[in-house]
């Protein structure tokens, strides 16, 4: 099995070579890689014997490759069967490394060999020691920065702090507007919750967490990814009025941000609030912006929904710069059109890729093709 995921890898590696006008961008590059049939097709659609040619061999070239990474795997353990011990197979095809961290064998293999090496043995360490100590720290975050993984006590944490959050025994159990939005949650939406919480609620702070649910709340939110981006704009439109409020203060000693937070979201909350109403009703407006862009464009590649192509053009825009203008850009850029550089990776659980696209004016752009042979855009920023 291990061959075969390195194989895969190796031929999404070949894909990042072929020139885009050889692959036609509405591919998702999993259908590429586990599909053979798209394979040939693709082989076909080339325009003369000596590019098909080209293309076979450097497909061979890929399979080569990976053999050759395969048998690096093992060439320096002195005891294969200790080494392999340490891995165990889920039901779902996963490795669960010590009990520690479960990853994909894609996601694992595509990892650097030191790193893979590395991985095992924290693991093995943080296992024994039964949590993640100071020392183990860099190693940690040096591996969640490089490959974005998340081990299984990382994620335990997150899932208990959105619990309590939410003051709930299990997230699951909890009804935005009447409905269980997270029933089901998966586990890398567990992630991605605590990271709005974490990130953009300022570690959780009381004012944006409330001020941000409240909002999220009236907005008909179906899933994760919606209450996430709603939760984003809505500490968006908090802090612009907290940055008001610190300007409007005419005192020599400014008070602390949290006081001016305190009187923002108190504003905002009281009922028929002006500025509430024009942030809501903005919000709204530039999701249908977003809707009637799809329906005249139907474009290949867009955000995951609405409200996230809302929330990253309120965060993301360009000054002079209207939403279909950042649509059209952000589609440019993920269709392969402008970017300069483009990375793929595997996601933690194997089920999706990460294509991260870098323009020479650095912009950066992040697209997600997903296993139902479908493909959105992340984000689009100015670093």
């Amino acid at each position: 099995m291990i061959t075969a995921m390195i194989l895969t890898q190796e031929v999404l590696r070949l894909c990042d070579w072929i020139p885009h006008a050889v692959v036609p961008r509405k591919r998702n590059l999993i259908t590429l890689m586990l599909d053979e049939n798209e394979l040939r097709k693709m082989r076909e659609e080339l325009s003369t014997e000596d590019v098909r040619r080209n293309f076979t061999a450097m497909l061979k070239g890929c399979k080569e490759v990976g053999m050759a990474m395969f048998v690096e795997e093992f060439s320096e353990i002195d005891n294969i069967a200790r080494h392999l011990a340490q891995f165990q197979t889920t039901e779902q095809g996963l490795f669960n490394i010590h009990h520690e961290i479960i990853i994909h064998p894609r996601a694992y293999q595509q990892m650097l060999r030191c790193d893979r090496i590395q991985l095992v043995k924290v693991a093995e360490k943080i296992h024994v020691q039964g949590e993640i100590v100071k020392n183990d720290e860099k190693v940690v975050n040096k591996l969640r920065a490089a490959y974005r993984l998340v081990f299984n006590r990382r994620q335990s944490i997150y899932y208990r702090k959105l619990c309590i959050t939410f003051g709930v025994d299990k997230i699951e159990q909890t009804e935005i507007a009447g409905i269980k939005i997270f029933d089901g949650i998966k586990p890398f939406e567990v992630i991605r919750l605590h990271q709005v919480f974490a990130g953009t609620c300022q570690n959780y702070n009381e004012h944006c967490v409330k001020f941000g649910r409240e909002f999220a709340a009236k907005q008909g939110c179906k899933d994760v990814t919606e209450y996430c981006a709603a939760i984003e704009y809505a500490i968006i439109c908090l802090n612009k009025v907290v940055k008001q409020k610190r300007r409007d203060d005419s005192s020599r000693n400014k008070q602390k941000t949290e006081v001016y937070r305190k009187a923002a979201l108190d504003e905002l909350l009281t009922p028929g609030n002006e500025n509430f109403v024009e942030f809501e009703a903005e919000f709204k407006d530039l999701q249908q912006q977003c809707t009637d862009y799809n329906d005249e464009v139907m474009p290949n590649l867009m955000f995951a929904n609405a409200m996230a192509a809302a929330y990253h053009y309120k965060k993301h825009k360009k000054s002079d710069e209207n939403l279909r203008q950042y649509l059209e850009r952000a589609i440019s850029i993920t269709s392969g059109q402008t970017a300069s550089e483009m990375k793929c990776m595997w996601t933690q659980e194997g089920s999706t890729i990460v294509r991260q696209y870098i323009c020479p004016d650095k912009t950066f752009a992040v697209r997600i093709d997903k296993p139902n042979h479908t493909s959105v855009i992340a984000t689009m920023f100015v670093r």
